[in-house]
């Protein structure tokens, strides 16, 4: 059975999901790692598309948007005493929490115009809200784990 050659930038989206469904690894050739390069390859189909990262996937900004708030609002929270490390004692269980909070609030917010509600005002009452809803149940809203090798 023969295949057609896959254009350049087809070859680099296939290298891409592959290595991001991949448990992290070594590339000691290069003297980094899998997400590195993966990294390097988003940003060579970003610059071969002619685009940012930004501008190509909108979707994609506003959810890492959403993730950055939740963590920066997390991270205050431990810096200012309100949010204690006990509370989420190690890196996994915080990418877990904030990742499913941030699913949560792209599904309630989904049809949301923010060019009429404030979204920094919004993004922080939904971090208190859902802060005191996980002291009542610590998997409220918790992302599924992810069996992660690294």
């Amino acid at each position: 059975m023969s295949r057609d050659v896959l254009a350049p930038t087809e070859a680099l989206q296939l290298a891409l999901a592959a290595l991001n469904r991949a448990p992290r690894f070594k590339v000691p050739a290069r003297d980094t790692d899998s997400y590195s390069i993966a990294l390097e390859i988003e940003r060579t189909i970003a610059r071969e598309n002619n685009r940012t990262l930004a501008v190509s996937a909108p979707h994609l900004r506003s959810e890492l948007e959403v993730v950055f708030d939740l963590t920066a609002n997390l991270y205050q929270g431990f810096g200012d005493g309100s949010v204690t490390y006990e509370e989420f004692p190690d890196s996994r269980s915080r990418l877990d929490t904030v990742l499913g909070w941030a699913a949560k609030f792209q599904d309630i917010h989904s049809a949301t115009n923010w060019d009429e509600v404030d979204y920094i005002e919004t993004i922080d009452d939904f971090f208190t809200t859902t802060l005191a809803a996980h002291r009542e149940c610590p998997t409220y809203f918790r992302a599924e784990k992810v069996n992660r090798k690294d």
